[in-house]
């Protein structure tokens, strides 16, 4: 047993990969890396909080499992008491108590895919109240600054004689387009993860099912099935970036559901981490990199 800032955690681990989580809170995954060196490609934020009706919300780092439309009566509901803990090998499941306010249960099945540098996790919302539920299944995963997000643009070449819209932005109150951290290409959105204190955030509706983050010289890409025909929170997205002094999110969002005292809804992600030859810590780097076809992405 290990600690996270003081916090036990358990592990799971495969020939090229750990992963640790915490016992007393969560769901959350709070460390993951490369067993070879032992670096948590992670942010860890262990002192950032706030206070909400139901008490004091942590935020730790690493991995959450919030469900949106957010609000801050439901979605910051603290998540401070201990999941219970199955384990089977390279799979774990994580699942918290129904939260007294909302009915709703989180939980989170993380499977490592044998000697492989990538996993599979499976967030599920699960309807222990009284009533139907409207809601988005929403992980967000917490990365360190110094590192660029890259966030396909278009599903395919763009056909300029279409005339129905391909692509979106969705912005946010406190979002600036005009900002430094972004760069909109044809095909990609870039956005730089440096160390500005003024938040910024990203949204758009995602037809490759995949974005990824470079962070020196490693990339986390998450893949996820996107379902164009559904409804989605945040004026249809299902991928969002936040962006602050601190550290950044990288979130995707399930369809908009209604679901009825017993059911649940899921939202898979698929994590492969790859190593480059060298690091890269420019956005013109990256995208250099990522045209020529030296960055391990669709």
């Amino acid at each position: 047993m290990t600690l996270f800032h003081g916090l036990k955690t358990g592990r799971i681990e495969n020939t090229s990969l750990y992963l640790d989580y915490l016992l007393e809170a969560g769901p959350r995954i709070v460390r993951l890396g490369f067993l070879d060196d032992g670096v948590n490609l992670l942010a860890e934020t262990p002192d950032i909080h706030w206070d909400t009706p139901q008490g004091r919300y942590q935020l730790y780092g690493g991995h959450r499992l919030w469900h949106a439309p957010e609000r801050s009566d439901r979605t910051h509901i603290p998540d401070n008491h201990p999941p219970a803990v199955e384990q089977d090998g390279e799979t774990l499941i994580l699942t918290a108590p129904p939260e007294k306010e909302t009915g709703i249960q989180k939980s989170m099945r993380v499977t490592l895919a044998g000697d492989e540098t990538r996993l599979m996790i499976d967030h599920a919302l699960t309807n222990c109240g009284q009533t139907t539920a409207e809601l988005a299944v929403w992980p967000i995963t917490q990365l360190p600054l110094g590192g660029v997000f890259i966030l396909p643009m278009a599903d395919g070449p763009v056909d300029p004689d279409s005339k129905l819209p391909n692509r979106n932005l969705v912005l946010w109150p406190y979002s600036r387009i005009q900002n430094e951290r972004i760069h909109i290409e044809e095909e990609v959105l870039l956005l730089h993860a440096d160390d500005i204190p003024e938040s910024n955030k990203i949204g758009m509706f995602n037809r490759t099912g995949w974005l990824a983050y470079v962070h020196k010289n490693t990339v986390l890409q998450k893949q996820f099935a996107p379902y164009p025909a559904s409804r989605h929170v945040d004026m249809n997205c299902n991928v969002e970036v936040y962006l602050s002094g601190l550290f950044v999110e990288m979130e995707t969002l399930s369809p908009w559901q209604a679901f009825d005292p017993g059911e649940s809804i899921t939202h898979r992600e698929v994590w492969t981490l790859h190593r480059l030859e060298r690091p890269l810590h420019s956005a013109f780097d990256v995208l250099e990199s990522y045209r020529s076809g030296l960055l391990p992405l669709p």
